[in-house]
C-alpha cells in the first residue's frame, strides 16, 4: 500500500473541492446535487480542509476514495480521524513503547529520523500485586526512572480486552492489566510526561494484522520482514518509512524465542509515529 501517494491523492481532491465549478463537482463519482451544495456552503467559510470536509454528513472514507480515485485513501482517512481525534495538534518525534504484561513489561524507544530508527528495547520483570498497591505504584514508578527519555510514552490500551473469559485466571489478567495500565498512566501524568494510551486493534488494522488467536504470530512475522536480514533488505512501513535497527537487534530478533512483546511495542511505536505524521501532512 503507498500511502504517501494516497496523501497526493488527497491533498489533490481538496484543491479540486476548492476550485472546481459547481458542474465540475458533479462529475466526481456519487457525488450528487445535495453534496455539491454542501460542498459549496463550505468554501464559503474558506478553504477546505480534511477536518471540515469529513465533518459533513454522508462524507465516509469510501466517499473520498471514490472522489480521488484511489483506494489508499480510505486506509488513510481512518488513521488520520484517529489521531486527529486522539493525538491533536502534538507532533513528537521520539517515543518510548511500552507493552503491559502481567510479569513483565516490554519497551522499545523509536526514533523519526529518515525512516524509523530503533535506538533501545529491553524488558523488566515486574511482581505486580493488586491488593498491595503501594508496593506496586513504587515498582512501576522505579520502572519509569529507567525509560529513556523521549517526547511521548506510549501504553497499550487495555480497554479491548472482554471480561467474557472462559475461566477466572484469564479475568483476573485482564483485571491486573487494566490497574497496572492505569497506575502507569498516572505516575506519567504526574511526572509531566506526555502519555498516551493506543488501541492494539487500530495498530493491527493499521499493518493488516490477523486477529486473535494467530495475531502474536502475525506481528512477529512483520516486524521480521520490517527488519529483513543481513542478505536482504525489510519491507517499509505502510507510510513508506524504512524500519532502522541495529546489527545487534537484528541478531537477538532472530534468536529470541519469545518476541511478541518487542514486536507489539515495535509496531505500536510505528503506528503512532505515522499517524502524527500522515496528520500534519493532511493539515
Amino acid at each position: 500500500m503507498d500511502m504517501r501517494n494516497g496523501v497526493k491523492s488527497l491533498k489533490k481532491l481538496l484543491l479540486f473541492l476548492e476550485t472546481a465549478t459547481p458542474s465540475q463537482l458533479l462529475t466526481l463519482n456519487r457525488l450528487g446535487p445535495k453534496m455539491r451544495d454542501r460542498i459549496l456552503s463550505l468554501r464559503e467559510k474558506g478553504p477546505i480542509t480534511l477536518k471540515d470536509l469529513t465533518s459533513i454528513k454522508w462524507v465516509t472514507s469510501n466517499s473520498l476514495a471514490l472522489w480521488s480515485g484511489d483506494n489508499n485513501v480510505k486506509k488513510i482517512l481512518n488513521s488520520y480521524c484517529y489521531a486527529i481525534e486522539t493525538y491533536g495538534d502534538k507532533y513528537p518525534n521520539s517515543v518510548t513503547s511500552i507493552d503491559l504484561g502481567t510479569k513483565v513489561v516490554t519497551f522499545t524507544s523509536l526514533l523519526r529520523e529518515e525512516g524509523v530508527h530503533l535506538k533501545e528495547w529491553q524488558q523488566f520483570e515486574v511482581i505486580f500485586k493488586p491488593y498491595e498497591l503501594m508496593s506496586s505504584y513504587d515498582q512501576i514508578s522505579e520502572l519509569f526512572s529507567l525509560l529513556p527519555k523521549t517526547d511521548a510514552y506510549l501504553l497499550e490500551r487495555q480497554s479491548h480486552r472482554t471480561l467474557k473469559f472462559p475461566n477466572a485466571g484469564f479475568l483476573q489478567a485482564s483485571l491486573l492489566l487494566r490497574i497496572e495500565e492505569a497506575i502507569l498512566y498516572s505516575i506519567g501524568k504526574e511526572r509531566n510526561m506526555t502519555i498516551h494510551t493506543i488501541s492494539p486493534l487500530k495498530v493491527g488494522q493499521y499493518f493488516e494484522l490477523e486477529t486473535h488467536p494467530k495475531k502474536k504470530r502475525s506481528a512477529v512475522a512483520m516486524v521480521k520482514r520490517l527488519i529483513g536480514d543481513k542478505d536482504k533488505e525489510g519491507i517499509v512501513t505502510p507510510f513508506g518509512n524504512t524500519l532502522v535497527v541495529t546489527p545487534e537487534f537484528r541478531e537477538f530478533y532472530i534468536d529470541e524465542r519469545k518476541l511478541d512483546d518487542y514486536s507489539d511495542s515495535i509496531l505500536q511505536g510505528i503506528a503512532f509515529l505515522e499517524w502524527i505524521e500522515l496528520s500534519h501532512l493532511l493539515k
